[in-house]
C-alpha cells in the first residue's frame, strides 16, 4: 500500500499477515507534492504524479520541485 505526505517521501507498508497491522518497507524520497499515485497492473512499477504544487489547491510551491512523472521499479514480495 503506497502512502504520501507532504514530508518529501513516499512510503510503501504492507499488511502483516498475524496482526493484520500495516509494516512499513520501504521509503522513497521525491521533491515536491505527490498528486497521484498508482501500481502498473503487474505490481513491478509504481508511477508517481509530482509537482510543484498540490492538485487541490496552491496553499504551498516548492519551486525547485518539477511538474513530472516518475517510475520507480518495485519488487513486490508479498
Amino acid at each position: 500500500m503506497p502512502y504520501c505526505s507532504k514530508d518529501g517521501f513516499i512510503r510503501l507498508w504492507r499488511r502483516a499477515d498475524d496482526t493484520h497491522s500495516l509494516v512499513p518497507i520501504s521509503k522513497i524520497p521525491v521533491n515536491g507534492f505527490v498528486n497521484s499515485l498508482k501500481f502498473s497492473p503487474s505490481g513491478k512499477y509504481l508511477i508517481a504524479g509530482i509537482g510543484q504544487e498540490h492538485r487541490l489547491g496552491r496553499w504551498w510551491r516548492i519551486k525547485e520541485a518539477k511538474n513530472s512523472i516518475v517510475l520507480y521499479s518495485w519488487q513486490n514480495k508479498s
